[in-house]
């Protein structure tokens, strides 16, 4: 396999496999380690990752490269703007 067939694979992937250490993944997050079955739970309802199978005894999840939907950036900056009455809240920067 060659270089650009190398990546031709890594970038039609929809998945990757992960073996977070729970520690790690509460820092990187800024969460604490009680808050952590909750958020993996919003991500699975969300279709971001899946459990799979154990690896070696460790949780193992599918992390889905590509949500199967998204919202748009203003979309959702006005969905935060309403809920939280920021009138003067610059709904799109870019």
């Amino acid at each position: 396999m060659d270089q650009e067939d190398s990546l031709d694979l890594y970038m039609g992937r929809e998945w990757d496999l992960a073996c977070p250490d729970t520690d790690v993944m509460c820092e990187y997050a800024g969460i604490h380690q009680g808050s952590l079955n909750g958020a993996l739970g919003s991500l699975e309802e969300h279709f971001l990752i899946e459990k799979t199978d154990s690896f070696e005894g460790q949780d193992t999840w599918k992390v889905f490269t590509a949500p199967p939907s998204y919202y748009k950036r203003d979309f959702m900056n006005k969905k935060v703007a309403t809920r939280y009455a920021l009138k003067n809240y610059p709904l799109s920067r870019f």
